[in-house]
């Protein structure tokens, strides 16, 4: 009997399937699935409510987060440790203050905060040296805040920038030595208050490299309003604020009403008023 071979190309197409038969069946294929993780849902964190401590809820708090703090006085020296967050009073600066006291700045804004994502707001303070100082890369926004010497120290600084980048709206200085000292900086300040600045309401130096805008702010009762190489600029007025007797509220016939940026609106759509209880974010909150 004849027998045929088999041709040699099937023979090698037959091992091939043989040995991929086996590879199918021996192998166990294993599919991961990468889940991207969810970002986390904004907090707001209250004090003392949930914290005793405004610090304690700035280290707990995320990126995103409001720290929501009720009226009172808080001893405390804060520090941001680049968190991006919203820190703000409940009622206003003329009902919670942070006493720095003992400490060198009421807030340092030194560990990489973006001023985009970071604001302060609401808030009467007050420290041993500045108030809030920042540093450079860092930066924060800052609203309707009061920076008062009622720490009664000689040097008081309300804003001070080591650099970095700060902008400044709808505040008062009231009685520091200087109100805001700027120099390697970028920011800008705008519809607020200086008076009874006992050194300089606006102090800058490093003017080859120092570029903080300003205008559309109200002097009164200064030692002295500009750095010598400053000139008024455009909006800003010079006249007695007019207050509410014990109050920083602006009485009816005020300089400082609608006075202030007029692309900058109070809640009511009005053109800003110059100082705390002007603008976007004044207090209260309906």
């Amino acid at each position: 009997m004849k027998i045929n071979k088999p041709n040699i190309s099937t023979t090698i197409r037959l091992a091939l399937l043989l040995i991929l038969t086996l590879s199918i069946n021996c192998t166990k294929k294993e599919y991961i699935t990468i889940v991207q993780p969810e970002e986390p849902e904004p907090r707001v964190l209250w004090v003392p409510d949930d914290f005793e401590t405004i610090q304690d809820a700035i280290n707990a708090s995320q990126d995103g987060d409001t720290v929501r703090v009720k009226a009172g006085t808080y001893q405390e020296g804060l520090r941001l440790f680049g968190k991006n967050i919203w820190l703000e009073s409940e009622t206003g600066p003329e009902e919670a203050f942070i006493d720095g006291t003992g400490w060198n700045n009421g807030i340092t804004i030194k560990d990489g905060e973006n001023y985009l994502n970071t604001t302060i707001r609401g808030f009467t303070i007050y420290s041993s040296n500045v108030g809030i100082q920042i540093y450079s890369p860092s930066g924060t926004t800052i609203y309707n805040c009061i920076f008062r010497n009622l720490a009664n120290v000689e040097d008081y600084d309300g804003v001070w920038y080591a650099g970095g980048y700060g902008f400044i709206y709808n505040c008062i200085f009231d009685s520091c030595y200087t109100g805001i000292t700027g120099g390697y900086s970028v920011g800008d300040f705008s519809n607020s208050i200086f008076i009874r600045c006992y050194g300089r309401a606006y102090n800058h130096y490093a003017s080859f490299n120092n570029w903080i805008t300003y205008g559309w702010n109200l002097f009164w009762n200064n030692e002295e309003n500009y750095s010598p190489e400053d000139e008024q600029h455009f909006g800003d007025v010079f006249a007695d604020l007019l207050f509410i007797e014990g109050s920083y509220v602006l009485s009816d016939n005020s300089h400082a009403i609608d006075a202030g940026d007029p692309s900058i609106q109070d809640k009511d759509g009005s053109r800003s008023d110059i100082g705390v209880h002007g603008g976007p974010y004044a207090y209260p909150i309906p």
